[in-house]
């Protein structure tokens, strides 16, 4: 049975995307411009306060200056949950490297089944 994936979107953001030349600093300064506070955040996506139910036309105004902003979503949680336990699992991989040489590979993943058992459906 195939899993459906059900976004948990924040209520009152956005995350936009500015084309690759624009720093932090510009992409604040842009959001401000049209009305919006700046939740701090790094790049490519950068996040951004709305008011609640606003979120599609702020993503609208955003995309309104294509010369600048690559594309606008809503802030997705459960997908921000899922990046992060990616890059702890590809972590826990690189790892393994050196336990294979000390001998340590199947304690490793032992490990790593237990910890993808303890997220369950986050991922």
């Amino acid at each position: 049975m195939e899993k459906v994936y059900f976004p948990s979107y924040s209520e009152g953001e956005v995350q936009i995307r500015f084309e690759e030349n624009n720093s932090k600093g510009f992409a604040e300064d842009f959001g401000k411009a049209l009305g919006y506070g700046f939740i701090p955040s790094d790049g490519p996506w950068y996040l951004f306060k709305t008011n609640v139910g606003e979120e599609k036309e702020a993503m609208e105004k955003f995309l309104g200056y294509d010369k600048f902003v690559h594309g606008a979503e809503r802030r997705d949680l459960r997908l921000e949950k899922r990046w992060e336990i990616l890059g702890d699992l590809e972590f826990l991989v690189k790892e393994m490297d050196d336990l294979v040489m000390e001998g340590n590979f199947p304690e490793k993943i032992n490990e790593i089944k237990k910890y993808i058992e303890e997220m369950g459906e986050d991922i």
